[in-house]
């Protein structure tokens, strides 16, 4: 009968904690599901952000020419789902998930401009085919591009009078 009443405590235990507390767990990662946004912890400790669809997180016109990325709003958020701090972490921005939201689906984009204190990294094939993508300010926190996150973006270069910065980027792929 005790073993049934313990049983019972914690079934009842696992329903609240999974009603409020929408992480899951899974082998060597965590996982919060947000209305446009999904956060995943690595199995090394990496914080991945994907947005569904990156221009409606960031608030911008999908008709835009240029997207500025400043994901401040969610720092706090982030930092409480990795423990409370993010200091050795690389916190990854990933191309968004839906497929219909893919950034080389936006042909009037032509320039990507990192403005947020939380993204390091830029993730693999984040940008990959934007055709009219020109140019890329990294801002001064992002310090790693993934593999292929601009590849087949042919139109990429400095403007004019002005190169490609990658003075804080310290990987590449």
């Amino acid at each position: 009968m005790r073993k049934k009443i313990m049983a019972a405590a914690a079934a009842m235990l696992a329903a609240i904690v999974s009603v409020l507390l929408p992480v899951t767990f899974f082998a060597n990662a965590l996982k919060l599901e947000l209305e446009n946004v999904v956060i995943t912890q690595t199995g090394t400790g990496d914080i991945e952000i994907i947005p569904k669809d990156l221009f409606e997180l960031c608030n911008i016109d999908a008709g835009a020419a240029t997207l500025t990325i400043n994901l401040n709003s969610l720092i706090d958020t982030v930092t409480s789902f990795a423990g409370g701090s993010l200091s050795g972490r690389t916190v990854i921005l990933a191309a968004p998930s839906k497929d219909s939201a893919k950034l080389n689906k936006y042909l009037t984009l032509a320039h990507i401009s990192f403005e947020d204190d939380l993204v390091t990294c830029v993730g693999e094939g984040f940008a990959s085919n934007c055709s009219n993508l020109t140019t890329i300010s990294f801002g001064s926190k992002i310090n790693t591009i993934g593999k292929n996150a601009f590849s087949n973006c042919k139109s990429l270069q400095g403007t004019s009078g002005t190169t490609l910065d990658l003075s804080n980027v310290e990987k590449i792929g």
